[in-house]
């Protein structure tokens, strides 16, 4: 039993480290120094214990108990987990990372999002997938982890933007705009996870549409954020 354990924790975070690599490898140009995304992972670490108080203390809500079926999902869905988790990230970034040095660059909001979001990511795996089936470890593997950190992605993306944002206004637009978005598609994420038990297997499949799209989403953001890097002299061209 303790072996299993042993392997199963290694296990339910290599994906999250697995993920992280191929996102700071896109990085080529100006690389992030590796010591400080470490520790900007620990804070993803850190970031769970809020999150898990917060789930504590709703289910001793009564009211929050009694919402028919479906309010509970939307609630669960698009404000315990949705917005409550890319807040905190959004959080972290904003408290420890948006006025550091080394974010210099408007990718860089996507990288550190991201590896918060992995940090978080790899706690949540490791809660959800030890002591559990195998097949249960390989879909979070393709879906929940990967998710996690393209759909924080997103959001890192206009958190990048605002930072280097030459108008106040236009800087709180983009932080709003990136977390709401985050939020919006976390939410509808988990929402089709939670009423798949109930309308069939096809809501679990679309999921797998969902993840692809908000992947292909942050591809562009990356390619945007890159465009905005160059022709404002931030990194070099690619030859």
């Amino acid at each position: 039993m303790h072996h299993l354990l042993y392997l199963s924790i290694p296990a339910a975070v290599a994906p999250a480290l697995i993920i992280l690599l191929y996102f700071y490898r896109q990085d080529r140009l100006r690389p992030e120094p590796t010591g400080y995304l470490v520790q900007v992972f620990v804070l993803g670490i850190a970031s769970t214990y809020p999150l898990i108080q917060l789930d504590l203390y709703l289910t001793r809500i009564e009211f929050y108990n009694m919402l028919p079926k479906v309010s509970y999902e939307l609630f669960v869905a698009f404000i315990q987990a949705g917005m409550a988790e890319e807040l905190i990230k959004f959080l972290v970034v904003m408290i420890f990372v948006y006025r550091h040095r080394h974010f210099d660059e408007v990718t860089d909001g996507i990288l550190y999002t991201i590896t918060v979001s992995l940090g978080f990511a790899a706690v949540e795996n490791v809660l959800y997938v030890v002591g559990k089936p195998f097949n249960v470890a390989l879909a979070r593997a393709l879906t929940a982890v990967p998710f996690h950190a393209v759909c924080s992605g997103v959001m890192g993306y206009y958190i990048g933007r605002a930072k280097f944002a030459r108008v106040k206004r236009m800087e709180r637009r983009l932080l709003l705009t990136g977390l709401a978005s985050a939020a919006a598609i976390h939410g509808l994420y988990n929402f089709m996870i939670y009423i798949s038990p109930v309308f069939g297997a096809l809501y679990a499949i679309a999921i797998v549409p969902v993840v692809y799209l908000t992947f292909k989403r942050l591809q562009w953001h990356i390619g945007h954020a890159y465009r905005h890097d160059l022709k404002h002299g931030r990194v070099a061209q690619i030859s």
